[in-house]
């Protein structure tokens, strides 16, 4: 995982594309449709598999995947990733929407000064 290129987190990006596509299908599709990179998203990938998302929740529930992770071994990151996918879908496309809205209303706002 650590050698030069990333070959590891190349790897767990291409997994984790994988298991999205064959169990979050909704997801993967409107991130497509939302013209999403899926070749530069290995940057998120390099945070989420090499410190296993321990950057991302409260710490009582970090020590609970890295006890899942020791137990189980590394594999286990992509079950942890399906189901953080599956328990945030509805907050999922909300946050999309907002956010396709604030780049909507930001480019109004710049060309209103621009027209005025």
């Amino acid at each position: 995982m650590f050698l030069p290129g990333f070959p590891g987190i190349n790897k767990c990006a291409f997994v984790a594309m994988k298991v999205m596509k064959k169990y979050h299908p909704k997801i993967f599709y409107h991130l497509k449709s939302k013209e999403y990179d899926f070749d530069n998203w290995k940057t998120y990938m390099l945070e989420y598999f090499m410190l296993w998302f321990c950057r991302c929740f409260h710490p009582e529930f970090e020590v609970r995947i890295l006890d899942l992770i020791l137990m189980e071994g590394w594999e286990i990151v992509f079950s942890i990733f399906s189901a953080i996918l599956h328990y945030s879908k509805g907050l999922f496309f909300v946050l999309i929407y907002t956010f396709s809205l604030l780049i909507l209303s930001s480019f109004y706002f710049f060309n209103s000064h621009l027209i005025s």
